[in-house]
């Protein structure tokens, strides 16, 4: 008896196609009176509700007018995802309270975004938002330093906001990637292997890490400059030694770590009540603060010179 070629398993080609998943169902979407089936493409099933999609996603509710179910109770239609990403997703079609969006694997969290863009799932972008900024706003500055986003998250936020139109967003992942830069020697090669997926489309991958390469430049040689300064002013004076004060070394090396002005201004806040009384040593910070007012000016000249494109 011959057979078609789907019942041999070939594609319309004549080669051997890819044999389906197994189908599984959800345990979190398998609503009894579901009146639409969607599939994921490794064979995760979710029995949903036709209203909530039609009324969170345009694209989906376009798909109900041209998948036909001839032998089937419900519409089935198959979708390019993961079960993974679906699961995460249809969290968003549903008029229920929403939990804070916690962050996954990057790889997970960008498909995810990328699910979100293509359904025009706005409330899950929107989402994706409000998390970045608890990571990445600029009040990151008052966590501990071993609490601030890391260059990947950074890199990712930036990325999402230039994609779509965050600038306050934008603004505030920009500061974290230039604080945590310096911890790479080659930043454009570590910046290529960040997959990002479609958001990459709105990065120039190459002029960031331009941009952060020259900014650490400058920032390193003011920094130097200004500590030697700092260092010889300390040294023309001493401290007694039931002041109990640290000399002025160790509170600089603190502050080394700090690269932008902003993040240099919150260091020299930090060290100004360790500093002893004396006019000498409150003068070097008087010095030192009056410095980054004018280093904020020649960053913000270096960093965003071309700020269309960064």
């Amino acid at each position: 008896m011959s057979r078609t070629a789907d019942e041999a398993g070939l594609d319309k080609d004549g080669e051997q196609s890819a044999p389906a998943p197994k189908l599984t169902l959800s345990s979190t979407y398998n609503a009894s009176d579901a009146d639409v089936e969607l599939r994921s493409k490794d064979g995760v099933r979710f029995l949903v509700h036709r209203a909530n999609l039609l009324a969170s996603s345009k694209m989906l509710a376009g798909m109900f007018e041209t998948v036909p179910a001839p032998n089937a109770e419900i519409p089935i239609i198959t979708l390019e995802e993961e079960g993974v990403i679906l699961e995460r997703m249809f969290t968003y079609f549903y008029p229920s309270k929403v939990p804070r969006l916690e962050f996954g694997e990057m790889d997970e969290d960008v498909a995810l975004i990328a699910a979100f863009d293509k359904y025009e799932v706005w409330r899950g972008i929107e989402a994706f938002n409000s998390a970045f900024h608890l990571e990445c706003g600029s009040h990151f500055f008052q966590r501990p330093r071993e609490g601030w986003p890391d260059f990947e998250t950074a890199f990712c936020a930036y990325a999402f906001a230039k994609a779509f139109n965050y600038d306050d967003l934008r603004a505030s992942a920009k500061l974290a990637l230039l604080e945590t830069a310096d911890k790479y020697g080659d930043i454009e090669a570590i910046l290529s292997l960040i997959d990002i997926g479609s958001l990459g489309a709105s990065v120039d991958i190459q002029h960031v890490a331009l941009r952060l390469l020259t900014h650490l430049h400058v920032t390193q040689k003011l920094q130097a400059i200004r500590k030697k300064a700092y260092l010889e002013d300390i040294s023309r004076h001493t401290h007694d030694e039931d002041e109990g004060i640290s000399p002025a070394p160790e509170l600089w090396d603190d502050v080394e770590t700090y690269f932008t002005a902003r993040g240099l201004r919150a260091a020299y806040t930090k060290m100004l009540p360790l500093i002893c009384s004396r006019t000498e040593c409150r003068e070097c910070l008087v010095a030192f603060a009056s410095e980054l007012q004018s280093l904020e000016a020649t960053l913000a000249a270096v960093t965003d010179a071309h700020d269309k494109k960064w």
